[in-house]
């Protein structure tokens, strides 16, 4: 009975795996381009930016304040999934504190780590 039901809890496991494998794997792309862009140390702060209520979430957000560039990313395992104008108007609100700065929109995927 007891191996019954483990097997139970591993086909359960295997499909919440399945199901939110790219959930999981987009977070840990982000992770690392967040590091690998630190490691160039041209950034003062890199971080994420959501607003109230979960809208217009971006992944990344790089500032070199020296220069006075913004970068402004997403990471997917498929990177031809990301619309960059949709990302460019997520901006809106963002880009007010930003005055004066250049930006540069991109999206990272797999084939640039």
């Amino acid at each position: 009975m007891k191996f019954y039901n483990r097997e139970i809890k591993l086909k359960n496991l295997k499909e919440i795996v399945k199901r939110d494998f790219n959930t999981f794997a987009d977070k840990f792309l982000e992770k690392y381009f967040k590091e690998k862009l630190q490691l160039t140390k041209k950034y003062s702060q890199i971080g994420s930016y959501w607003e109230r209520g979960n809208k217009n979430e971006i992944d990344i957000v790089a500032v070199d304040e020296l220069n006075k560039k913004l970068l402004i990313a997403e990471a997917k395992l498929n990177k031809e999934k990301i619309n960059l104008k949709l990302l460019e108007q997520k901006t809106k609100n963002l880009l007010p504190k930003f005055k004066g700065y250049k930006v540069e929109f991109k999206a990272f995927g797999l084939e640039d780590m």
